[in-house]
């Protein structure tokens, strides 16, 4: 061995054994399990944090909380579990005791994992890190949060607001609005009714069957867009776009990929959709309004193949008036060719 990294290693053990600390085996973790049931009557409340750890919440049909609660430990009795019931409100907390000691070594470091089943009707708020969460049949408003872990939600009646990051959010049947926000990772959303603010960076977006209002963002990923009841507006860079099937106006726009629509109406406010490098295509059904088709640096890149409609082009932009309406619908794009059917 080298005298430096012998002298580092040995300053280390010295450091460790001076301090009262030990130096625990690769896989030297402590596991217990503990167990909780509180009362809690529908309507009320419950807060749960954790760390390092997973979050599992159920509705049933009794009145009370009942907890399962899976902790590791570097040094036993590190960590530290309270729970309480009181005016309407169960409040769940896990934190590390002696934080100032420290531990030398490998392995699992200290965290908790909930299961939880609590009464249906119930308001939630439920925080963690580095661990996914599940959330099913509940019938109040949830607030979750973690970080590099996942979240499913599903069967929801209630405003439902979701964050984490380097991880994916997927959510179906939820009865209100509902927001999701999350970085490095996708974003599904499946039977909102309501309106659905979805955002992500490198990450795709799928949103389907959203009652209202549909906002899509993210970067250097794809947005499908399916049945949308209300408006649908959103941006993408280097991901492609995808419409099928959207109510109210829309107002899209990527860059470096494509852009393909149809079944849409716009309800007379407008539909705008725009790229760069990249073609669109629109097939326009019933929608009716004036088009302005623009391909920037591509001559006569503008194809409509719709018949008995007169066309116009000045330069770069091509008009034509489809049907009795007067809503704008623009198309934009460079280096590309525009299609509409």
């Amino acid at each position: 061995m080298r005298p430096a990294l012998s002298f580092v290693i040995s300053s280390v053990v010295f450091l460790a054994l001076s301090t009262g600390c030990r130096i625990p085996e690769r896989n030297d973790v402590f596991r217990r399990e503990e167990t909780r049931t509180l009362e809690l009557k529908p309507g009320g409340q419950l807060r749960a944090q954790t760390f390092n750890g997973s979050i599992t919440v159920e509705g049933w049909d009794k009145d009370e909380v009942h907890l399962v609660a899976k902790i590791r430990e570097r040094r036993e009795g590190e960590v530290c579990l309270t729970a309480e019931s009181q005016n309407g409100q169960v409040i769940i907390k896990s934190e590390k005791e002696n934080e100032r000691n420290f531990i030398i070594g490998f392995g699992e470091s200290n965290g908790v994992s909930y299961t939880l089943k609590i009464p249906r009707k119930t308001m939630i708020t439920v925080i963690s890190s580095n661990g996914r969460m599940e959330i099913s049949a509940l019938d109040g408003e949830v607030d979750a949060t973690t970080s590099n872990g996942s979240i499913t939600a599903n069967s929801i009646k209630g405003k439902t607001r979701l964050s984490t990051s380097n991880a994916t959010i997927r959510v179906e049947k939820i009865i209100g609005d509902m927001i999701a926000r999350t970085s490095n990772g996708s974003i599904d959303a499946n039977g909102i009714e309501g309106t659905a603010d979805l955002r992500t960076s490198n990450g795709r977006i799928i949103a389907k069957n959203i009652k209202g209002k549909a906002e899509a963002v993210t970067s250097n990923g794809s947005i499908i867009a399916e049945t949308i009841g209300g408006d649908l507006v959103g941006r993408s860079s280097n991901g492609r776009i995808g419409i099928n099937g959207v109510s109210g106006a829309i107002d899209m726009s990527t860059s470096n990929a494509s852009i393909k629509a149809e079944n849409m109406d716009g309800l007379g406010r407008g539909i705008r959709l725009a790229t760069s490098n990249a073609s669109i295509d629109v097939a326009l059904g019933n929608v009716q309004g004036l088009l302005e088709a623009q391909t920037i640096n591509r001559n006569h890149g503008v194809n409509i193949r719709i018949p008995n409609v007169t066309q116009t082009v000045d330069g770069a932009v091509t008009r034509a008036k489809i049907g009795n309406s007067d809503q704008l619908i623009q198309l934009t794009t460079t280096h590309g060719s525009i299609t509409v059917r």
